[in-house]
């Protein structure tokens, strides 16, 4: 494959979007701006999680490649952190809070490494 194939892949743009989206969400929740942080990083994380949906639904779940395994790991741990966001902000729980914080970060490094995976299958 070639570069401009990569760029002519929606499943690329789709989870690109996800990632800057997933990005501001971290963001706003790190250093509560823009006013209202809270609205902006629910926004954003749900913009991207549909985004990243879209574009799993395009190409499909492939668990034969180390890109879809480690896809499919971080769309667990999404759901696990988005779970954790329901019930930290619920219970005011701070150790339900902290893991939810931690996961985020995981799952945002976890899915910046597969997007590298997955954009070296077009070199």
């Amino acid at each position: 494959m070639s570069i401009t194939s990569l760029f002519q892949n929606a499943h690329f743009w789709m989870m690109t979007i996800a990632m800057i989206a997933f990005g501001l969400s971290g963001y706003s929740a790190t250093v509560h701006k823009p006013n209202p942080w809270f609205k902006v990083h629910k926004f954003s994380a749900l913009t991207g999680a549909i985004f990243g949906i879209v574009g799993i639904i395009l190409t499909g779940l492939n668990l034969n490649l180390t890109h879809g395994i480690i896809g499919l790991i971080s769309i667990l741990f999404l759901v696990g952190g988005v779970i954790g966001g329901f019930i930290a902000r619920k219970k005011k729980d701070p150790k339900i809070r902290k893991m939810h914080l931690w996961l985020g970060r995981v799952i945002y490094f976890v899915a910046f490494i597969n997007l590298i995976i997955g954009i070296s299958f077009f070199f």
